[in-house]
Parts: structure tokens; C-alpha cells; sequence
């Protein structure tokens, strides 16, 4: 049975021909890329592979990716401006003590400041979808919502049909 992704109720396919469905229930056409079997959900991908290497996509590119490789990143691009953020501490010292550390204070801010941007760029993308910013992204952290995302995969929208009792 075609059931619609966002309910679970059954769909009407608009004629024969067409790859258009309709919801009565969300009172809306659905395309067939929105139509489920079963009422089962959109599964939602939790197996891929992040780098931080990812992080030097472009804004528009990460928003396209999913939120849980979002949450991923966000935790290594974290680390690595806390990294720099020690190693501009200590260029700063070295400059310091000697003059000739210039171009090495300021190649390690640029490339702070660069991870610090890409911080916020991450951030701002997971706050539009999830409401607020999330704090610590340990792997314990990451690996609850991963689980919660798994079990949320196997979860169906059947509501069970019990007989009424006549009063």
C-alpha cells in the first residue's frame, strides 16, 4: 500500500499515468519520491563516511548534507579551531619574544579564523534545522543521536485498528 510520508495515510495516485499522489489527510500532492510503502519513514542515513575534509565545502554544499554528518563535523571542526586557537596562543608568545615570528602569528590566525567561520557556518545550519545549537558533540553524544536515528528507521506510522466497544 502507498502511504504518505509525513502521516502514513494511504495515498491516491492523481490518474494511471501520473507520478503524482495525493494525500487527503495533509491535504496535499505528493511526488513519488514522497510516497512510502507501508507507512514506513524516510529512512535517514546514518552510515557515511565524514572528514574534515568536508568541512572546506562550500555553505550551500553542507547544507545538503545530513544532519547527523552536520553534528559529525561540527565536533572535528570544533577541535581543530581549539587546536589553532592554542597555536595562535603560542605564536603570539613567540612573537613575543622575537619579532621575527610575524608571518607565523599570521598565517595561524587566518587559518583560525577560518575554522572559526566554518564553526559558526555549521552551527547556524544546525540551529535553522534543529532550533537551538548544540553544546558538547562528544562520541557519546554522537553516538545517542545515531542510535536514536537507527531506532527512529525502524519505527513505522501504523495506527492499530481496535474494535469500539458499543456503550
Amino acid at each position: 500500500m502507498k502511504t504518505c510520508r509525513f502521516c502514513g495515510t494511504e495515498v491516491i495516485q492523481r490518474c494511471q499515468r501520473s507520478q503524482v499522489f495525493i494525500c487527503e489527510f495533509c491535504k496535499m500532492e505528493l511526488v513519488a519520491a514522497d510516497v512510502m510503502e507501508n507507512g514506513k519513514r524516510v529512512p535517514v542515513q546514518v552510515d557515511s563516511f565524514v572528514t574534515l575534509e568536508m568541512a572546506h565545502l562550500s555553505t550551500k554544499e553542507l547544507m545538503n548534507r545530513t544532519t547527523y554528518e552536520l553534528l559529525q563535523l561540527l565536533a572535528m571542526v570544533r577541535t581543530e579551531n581549539e587546536d589553532l586557537a592554542d597555536a595562535v596562543r603560542i605564536a603570539k608568545t613567540a612573537y613575543d619574544m622575537d619579532a621575527s615570528f610575524h608571518d607565523l602569528v599570521k598565517t595561524v590566525i587566518e587559518k583560525q579564523e577560518f575554522w572559526m567561520k566554518k564553526v559558526f557556518v555549521l552551527e547556524n545550519i544546525l540551529r535553522d534545522r534543529l532550533g537551538y545549537i548544540p553544546k558538547s558533540l562528544n562520541d557519546q553524544v554522537l553516538e545517542q543521536v545515531k542510535n536514536l536515528i537507527t531506532m527512529g528507521n525502524l519505527t513505522s506510522m501504523r495506527i492499530k485498528n481496535e474494535s469500539v466497544v458499543a456503550f
